[in-house]
Parts: C-alpha cells; sequence; structure tokens
C-alpha cells in the first residue's frame, strides 16, 4: 500500500451503540442525543466533520489493514472493559 491511504479503526459504531456500551459497562441508564448541526454554525471545520460523520456511510475503516497494520488495535467495547469503572 505504498504511497496510499488506508482508514483504520477498531470497530465502527453509531451513537447510539457507544452509549448501549457505557451503559452495560457501567450499568447506568444512559441516551444517546445528537447535537443539530446548526448548533455548530459558527466552527465551520466542526460543521463540516460532524456533517461528514452524520452522513452514512462516512468512515469506513478496512479491518484487515487495521489488524495486519496494528495488530493490538482494540474494539471499543474491548477498550471500555480496560478503563477504570466509575
Amino acid at each position: 500500500m505504498t504511497g496510499g491511504a488506508v482508514e483504520i479503526a477498531g470497530d465502527e459504531l453509531t451513537g447510539e451503540q457507544i452509549t448501549e456500551a457505557y451503559g452495560a459497562r457501567y450499568g447506568v441508564p444512559s441516551r444517546y442525543e445528537p447535537v443539530p448541526l446548526e448548533a455548530l454554525a459558527d466552527t465551520v471545520d466542526q460543521h463540516a466533520m460532524f456533517g461528514w460523520f452524520a452522513e452514512v456511510p462516512a468512515y469506513q475503516a478496512d479491518f484487515a489493514a487495521t489488524r495486519r497494520l496494528a495488530p493490538r488495535t482494540q474494539t471499543f467495547a474491548q477498550w471500555l472493559e480496560r478503563q477504570n469503572p466509575l
């Protein structure tokens, strides 16, 4: 992959899935509330980034390449399990 680019990640989760994982890990109620893009109207870079994330599919990681390049990369659930409890 010389001279190319690859999107890497441990996994790809929605806001709802991240919230559910936190709730399950810490045993607390959780909810996901997206911020309307209009709330970021004055910050052009943030508006562009969050607008991009809101479009499906936005980020498309190459999991096989991730495992080759960084075999110890964790999924969100694996990372969360290693965090201190509240």
